[in-house]
């Protein structure tokens, strides 16, 4: 839960006291010479570097598509549109004397024109040759990504592939650009990939190119970094370009973490050879926080909103004074951030060189390390071990601390009462939420918005602070759907419930967290709406729209008691305590933590089919996994 939406948005910024002045952007840049950048002990031992070209690849031209965040449209053309216009087509300049072209009025008489015109029955116009109007620019440009699984991690993605997907294409952008050739390497676990070599700019223009490279790189991607011979690879290729009028470029994607000494000295010794050969290499930070960037390249930046890589790399590149910021600042998931919780969250996210062995080996499988997640709650109770193993009754801890979730903010959505609103008068009212679930909340650190109205909701849905949608989750307690609202709605326009329900879908197919909450029947209409015409899932090689609705009225108020396995049983939960997401996240957690037993409540609705009928199994509640069972 708690990195559930930075996988679907941008960087989110920390905010500052209203009385201090921002006199400097998000972003990152450092600018060193090689001779006075501080190298590591040098393994001067030379190495094999075998280049190799993956094989039997797919393409999948909608790859890159699914990256993208909102309505499924690509993202990147204005960012790499920006990134040309600010930076690249500075920094390149035209360094090849323009050639010569056809014309039919003047310049030097061109022979083969000339039998053109009479083959042609005298009818060809182009008998002379004269100097273009522009000189080129004839660069060679190698993209190096250090190709380990933590890039595509579904907390780093987002950020990878904008940043990565945005430079390549920029480059199809430079004016007088023909000339400016691109290789591809991606490299880890001590092997370079080659997935494209030495092709002319134009092709890449073509968006399906971009898309098959980086799902080639998310296939063969490895657990250790490949920076060091990712770069020694793109030296030996650049280094066979040479000639008046040829410059030539190294841009090295990179997530930081390298936790091979070997790797290290490659790449100092990379760096040494480069600037010997006059080879500019430049490296771009990828990810949540990049923390050891500026100790890899002497010269490096890191956009932590992918809308600053054109100022950015300007800033880099030299072509820009725009001030940047002295230190990285880690893409946040809080929108508000006191000094002490961003210091811990750096040290864990590798702030700290020592930890950078340690982190790395814990990111396994595209998770973010445990060690992460057990600051926030009590070990014993997130894994049901030590005390908590063999407990026969709920125990009187909690599994998460207090004030562990502060900065997330919460939208609750009470459209329930309505028209019974007089028998019901002490159910539901902000009052008593605020004395019952909200105080736990509040305890727990999180902050919270209750409005009764679709309007009021979609005020909150469409604020935006610090380039976001502040709310984390969306709570929405669902009304019979005849547009009566509660006494205390301030907005009781009944115009504004498609507009408020198409915005919880795109809050949540934006990353937010949903959480829809239904009475017993008829109490069930915009939940019911959601998945029936919104909600479209992914999961388990299946994708599509979910039969499961909710409905019927269940009399319990039974206890629910643990079950001793994950067989489905009446009357009992499932003990397991992850589980795998729906989506891209490798797992998530259940409700299991801590607890033993709980009340299964009263006139409560269920999972039925468009008939109404139950459905109890896998298959019939796709995507969803059932928690518990009625007695």
């Amino acid at each position: 839960m708690f990195w559930a939406n930075l996988t679907q948005s941008h960087e989110i910024k920390t905010k500052l006291s209203e009385n201090e002045e921002r006199t400097k952007t998000d972003f990152f840049v450092q600018i060193k010479q090689t001779s006075n950048f501080a190298l590591a002990t040098l393994n001067t031992t030379e190495k094999t570097i075998l280049l190799q070209e993956p094989k039997n690849i797919e393409t999948d031209n909608k790859w890159l598509q699914r990256q993208a965040t909102g309505d499924n449209r690509i993202p990147f053309v204005g960012i790499s549109r920006e990134v040309a216009t600010t930076a690249l087509t500075h920094s390149l300049v035209p360094n090849r004397a323009a050639g010569k072209e056809p014309s039919p009025s003047s310049g030097q008489l061109w022979i083969p024109g000339l039998r053109r015109f009479i083959q042609s029955g005298f009818t060809y116009p182009n008998l002379f040759l004269k100097k273009s109007r522009r000189n080129q620019k004839a660069y060679s440009i190698t993209f190096v990504i250090d190709n380990t699984q933590r890039i595509f991690s579904p907390l780093n993605i987002s950020h990878s592939v904008t940043t990565i997907a945005s430079l390549i294409n920029s480059t199809t952008l430079i004016p007088d650009g023909d000339e400016i050739v691109v290789d591809v390497i991606a490299a880890s676990d001590g092997k370079a990939n080659l997935l494209i070599h030495n092709i002319q700019v134009r092709l890449l223009s073509d968006w399906t190119l971009i898309s098959d490279i980086l799902r080639t790189a998310d296939r063969i991607a490895g657990t250790e970094s490949g920076l060091g011979i990712g770069l020694s690879a793109a030296l030996q290729l650049t280094s066979r370009r040479s000639g008046v009028g040829f410059g030539r470029r190294i841009i090295a994607f990179t997530d930081s973490i390298i936790s091979n000494a070997s790797e290290v000295s490659t790449l100092r010794q990379a760096l040494i050879d480069s600037d010997a050969s006059q080879i500019d290499i430049l490296g771009v930070g990828l990810g949540i926080s990049p923390m050891q960037l500026p100790l890899l390249f002497p010269v490096a930046l890191y956009a932590p909103n992918p809308v600053d890589l054109g100022n950015s790399i300007a800033v880099a590149l030299g072509v820009s004074g725009v001030g940047s910021c002295g230190s990285i600042i880690a893409r946040q998931l809080f929108s508000v951030v006191d000094e002490e919780r961003l210091k811990n969250l750096e040290a864990l996210l590798c702030g700290k060189p020592e930890i950078c062995p340690l982190l790395a080996k814990n990111i396994k499988e595209r998770e973010l390390s445990l060690d992460f997640f057990e600051q926030f709650g009590n070990t014993d109770l997130l894994y049901m071990k030590g005390s908590a193993q063999d407990a026969s009754d709920n125990p009187l801890e909690e599994p998460y601390h207090d004030g562990a979730f502060e900065g997330f903010q919460i939208l609750v959505v009470s459209l329930y009462l309505g028209a019974n609103e007089g028998d019901k008068q002490n159910l539901f009212k902000q009052a008593v939420f605020n004395k019952q679930c909200g105080a736990v909340l509040k305890r727990k650190g999180f902050n919270y918005k209750f409005v009764c109205s679709y309007g009021e909701g979609l005020i909150e849905l469409q604020l935006a602070e610090n380039d976001r949608c502040p709310y984390t989750q969306l709570w929405l307690f669902s009304s019979p759907g005849y547009g009566e609202l509660p006494e205390e709605a301030k907005d009781k326009d009944t115009n504004k419930i498609v507009p408020f329900l198409e915005a919880a879908a795109d809050f949540w197919q934006n990353g937010g967290g949903l959480f829809l909450f239904c009475d017993n029947h008829p109490y069930n209409f915009e939940a019911n709406y959601l998945l029936e015409k919104h909600f479209n899932f992914i999961h388990g090689g299946r994708s599509g729209v979910s039969s499961v609705r909710l409905g019927g009225i269940y009399d319990g108020l039974n206890q629910i008691h643990v079950a001793p396995n994950d067989a489905a049983s009446k009357g009992s939960f499932n003990p397991i305590l992850k589980l795998d997401a729906p989506g891209p996240a490798k797992q998530r957690s259940t409700l299991r933590p801590g607890l033993i037993h709980f009340s299964e409540g009263n006139t409560i609705s269920f999972a039925v089919d468009e008939k109404d009928l139950p459905l109890t199994t896998a298959e019939q509640l796709w995507p969803f996994t059932p928690f518990a069972w009625t007695s």
